[in-house]
């Protein structure tokens, strides 16, 4: 099991925070050792279009989330594409999509920030009582998604 403590901000912590706060779906399968022909879902610029390929790669099986909308998003090296992960643990603006999702799970967020060691804090509650928190740590979207990720875990 990870240890959210001693995660930092990326793409790592990004894609547990979309499992496992956000709603998206975890699988792997379809072991590429040998070719296949294969089509995916390209979204870039607000546009989607079909992309048909043959995959020569031989790395092993992919590893993939799915979003709540049935899109899927490739993680193992291959095929990703980092534009369609949100990056919830270093911008502020998608992490406050993570406390939205909090505030319907019927939780309040706090953030907390100590100005003089430029460093900040979340706080989880549900009415008064405390749910979880993060460390103080170096980025509000950081605390907030630590904290998220406290709070759904058992």
């Amino acid at each position: 099991m990870m240890d959210i403590d001693e995660m930092n901000a990326g793409r790592e912590l990004d894609a547990l925070v979309a499992e496992r706060v956000m709603g998206w779906a975890r699988s792997g399968g379809n072991d590429h050792t040998s070719p296949a022909h294969k089509v995916r879902t390209i979204i870039e610029d607000g546009e989607r279009w079909e992309e048909a390929y043959l995959d020569y790669d031989s790395k092993g099986p992919h590893d993939r989330l799915t979003d709540p909308e049935g899109h899927d998003i490739y993680l193992c090296g291959c095929r990703e594409r980092e534009g369609l992960l949100p990056y919830y643990s270093t911008d502020i603006e998608t992490a406050w999509e993570v406390a939205a999702e909090m505030g319907r799970r019927g939780l309040w967020l706090t953030l907390q920030s100590d100005w003089h060691f430029g460093q900040f804090n979340a706080v989880l509650r549900r009415g008064k009582d405390y749910v979880a928190q993060s460390d103080m740590v170096d980025t509000a979207p950081l605390a907030i998604c630590l904290a998220a990720l406290r709070a759904v875990s058992p």
